[in-house]
């Protein structure tokens, strides 16, 4: 597995030379076998900008998608970005 194309949730609060981070234990692949358990959210292409809403608290990300498209997602619990689950016509 990769953390390649993830948008990933740890802790770093108390990051040392030894354990640089800490996996969440609420990160939805952290029970699951095949996934690493740092990430949140998949399938993303080319993350260009992301902010916390200030006033709600999501994630949201603009990712670079193909020709004329760029897309604006609020990131979910173990949500997937692929352009084949969430893309429309243009």
């Amino acid at each position: 597995m990769t953390l390649l194309g993830k948008v990933i949730q740890i802790d770093v609060s108390g990051a040392s030379a030894v354990q640089p981070y800490v996996v969440l234990w609420d990160n939805p692949f952290v029970d699951l076998g095949g996934e690493l358990p740092e990430i949140w959210g998949s399938a993303v292409r080319n993350l260009w900008r992301m902010a916390f809403d200030s006033g709600t608290g999501p994630l949201w990300i603009g990712d670079v998608r193909q020709n004329s498209v760029e897309e604006i997602s609020v990131v979910s619990y173990g949500g997937n970005y692929s352009w084949n689950l969430i893309k429309g016509n243009s």
